[in-house]
């Protein structure tokens, strides 16, 4: 499946030090920026420079890289539509308590996947409803390449970089001479047309 994939490990994108010293004054100047701006070049500057702190926040409550680093993503998105709707007194402890929420988030909601799985494991016994493991793994991937190739050219090169070929975003930015905004838009959009396209060839599947 799409999210087997592994997320470059040695990324230093999402490894860098905590800054220390916060000016406040400046976080909060870079905030107004953005709001009056309306770009999200001026909310990036904000965004990056607390990126290792969500990361290692995320690592801590998800346990896992590469859904953390799927939820600084999702936090990302947030800041979009939030930072322009509430007045931050101090970024930064808002900014970890948006993140740990968001973290609460995933674990209720991969609980209650689970507690769903558990209870179609009782309903439908394996050997009717599940491929062998060989048939399995061949047809994930010719399903997943066949997704793969629906995308738009964009999302297609952007996904094939980042997860198939273990790029980061430096080297994917860079290669497709894209900026960083963009090419998390086209790796997040194209992460989700592909979820939604691999969910729909595993419904068939069952049908039949």
């Amino acid at each position: 499946m799409f999210h087997s994939f592994r997320l470059h490990k040695r990324e230093s994108f999402y490894l860098q030090k905590p800054e220390k010293n916060i000016d406040l004054k400046e976080d909060i100047a870079s905030i107004q920026k953005y709001k009056k701006s309306r770009d999200q070049a001026d909310m990036t500057v904000f965004f990056s420079k607390y990126m290792s702190m969500i990361y290692a926040v995320c690592l801590k409550y998800l346990k896992n890289e590469e859904k953390s680093k799927d939820a600084v993503m999702d936090i990302y998105e947030k800041l979009v539509e939030k930072l322009l709707k509430h007045e931050v007194a101090y970024p930064k402890s808002w900014l970890y308590t948006l993140t740990k929420n968001h973290c609460y988030e995933i674990l209720r909601s991969q609980s209650r996947v689970l507690e769903k799985e558990n209870q179609a494991a009782i309903m439908y016994s394996d050997d009717v409803y599940r491929l062998s493991n060989i048939e399995e793994k061949e047809a994930e991937l010719g399903m997943l390449e066949n997704c793969i190739e629906k995308l738009e050219t964009e999302q297609q090169q952007s996904v094939r970089l980042f997860y198939l070929e273990k790029k980061t975003y430096k080297e994917v930015t860079d290669l497709m001479s894209i900026t960083w905004s963009r090419a998390r838009s086209l790796i997040q959009n194209g992460r989700r047309n592909l979820k939604n396209c691999m969910e729909k060839k595993y419904e068939s599947i069952k049908e039949k």
